[in-house]
């Protein structure tokens, strides 16, 4: 065997092994894949499963974000009333101790308010447990037409803005949300911005409500602590005062309240029986309130939705104090000439007595109202000069 021949046997032997080698390397990858699938499988359900729950943990947060958020609200609800009943409790204590205060070094009597008043035959006087003087009952002359203020007179204040707040708090952020691209709404928010701007400058405690350039959410937010905060630190908040933010907004959430008639109106129970009474007998009835024409119809919405049912049907029409000033004899008189009614054939039912004053001078019989439940102060120096009732049915109309 020659050198070439030899060499070409050494190559073909050299193949052989490179080929047979190559084969132990394919064959032990083979085996190392198929050792690898139930790794990569159970890897795989590891994965399945980890996701499967990421996914489940993130729907529970989802499921539980609204729970968390409605619990807040409760919780703050809960504390804002827990608040304004106390605060309420602490005003009914200090006005009778007033009251008492008032009366005790005069020790009044009835003879003695009698004698103070000139009371005529037609009325009957009695002193209530806290010496505060009243009518039991009085007698005019039937009038053509009968204003009454809305508070106080038809509907309790304390009763409405107990309801008002409840529904604020539990509404507010869905008012918001359903909402919030509306321009009005956006104008009393920047209206509100600056208040609460306003009231950090006195008060360090008081929330803010964020820019406009943060999330919808984030101001949101912000706007249910602030008025969260406003709602404790005012519990006296009066609707008369209609200019500033938080008053416009609850206001805007109120109206929708009533459009959605998701609140109704506290209404005294002798009312409807009253009325009823009175246009049988002739006489017209108007309702003489702070409700804004704009938003409430002059307070046909509010008497439209009441415990009592749909008052509006039994009322004539609605004055606005926005239009005519309560405190001025003259607004008085411009009611009558629109009524096209003498003015001495009106009778004004108010709890005020700047406002029966008012309406007094202007030639109208005046009565004024007090009610167990309103915080309005019983004495002032003229009030002796005043028919006075505590509800509708004190009053009589003589018959010829």
């Amino acid at each position: 065997m020659d050198k070439s021949e030899e060499i070409e046997i050494s190559k073909k032997i050299e193949k052989k092994s490179k080929i047979k080698g190559e084969d132990k390397i394919g064959e032990a990858m083979e085996q190392k894949q198929i050792e690898n699938v139930p790794k990569q499988r159970k890897a795989k359900e590891i994965a399945d499963d980890t996701d499967d729950k990421v996914k489940e943990r993130k729907e529970a947060e989802d499921v539980t974000k609204p729970k968390k958020a409605d619990e807040f609200i409760d919780r703050i609800k809960a504390e804002v009333m827990k608040n304004y009943d106390k605060t309420e409790e602490t005003l009914d204590s200090d006005k009778i101790s007033k009251k008492q205060e008032q009366y005790k070094s005069e020790q009044m009597t009835n003879e003695k308010v009698k004698n103070e008043i000139g009371a005529n035959k037609n009325s009957i006087y009695s002193i209530d447990k806290h010496g505060i003087a009243k009518n039991v009952m009085i007698e005019l002359t039937k009038p053509d037409a009968i204003i009454l203020r809305l508070y106080d007179v038809i509907s309790s204040w304390k009763e409405t803005k107990r309801s008002f707040i409840s529904y604020t708090l539990s509404n507010l952020l869905a008012f918001l949300d359903e909402y919030w691209e509306q321009s009005q709404l956006q104008e009393v928010i920047q209206v509100l911005r600056i208040e609460a701007y306003n009231d950090r400058k006195t008060n360090h405690l008081s929330p803010r409500i964020f820019k406009a350039s943060q999330t919808a959410k984030a101001i949101k937010e912000s706007i249910l602590f602030y008025m969260n905060y406003r709602l404790c630190d005012e519990v006296e908040m009066t609707i008369e005062n209609s200019e500033c933010g938080f008053m416009l907004l609850m206001r805007m959430i109120w109206h929708d309240g009533y459009l959605k008639g998701k609140i109704k109106t506290h209404v005294y129970s002798e009312v409807a029986k009253n009325f009823l009474l009175w246009r049988e007998n002739g006489i017209k009835i108007y309702i003489f309130s702070c409700c804004s024409v704009e938003t409430f119809d002059g307070g046909k919405r509010i008497l439209s939705k009441t415990i009592r049912g749909d008052l509006t049907r039994l009322v004539d029409g609605y004055f606005d104090t926005q239009r005519y000033d309560r405190f001025n004899s003259e607004s008085y008189l411009n009611i009558a000439k629109d009524l096209c009614v003498e003015i001495s054939k009106i009778l004004f039912i108010t709890k005020d007595i700047k406002e029966a004053r008012a309406a007094r001078n202007s030639g109208m019989q005046a009565v004024m109202i007090f009610r167990n439940d309103s915080n309005v102060p019983y004495y002032d120096e003229g009030l002796t000069e005043m028919h006075a009732i505590t509800e509708l049915n004190d009053i009589h109309f003589k018959t010829y």
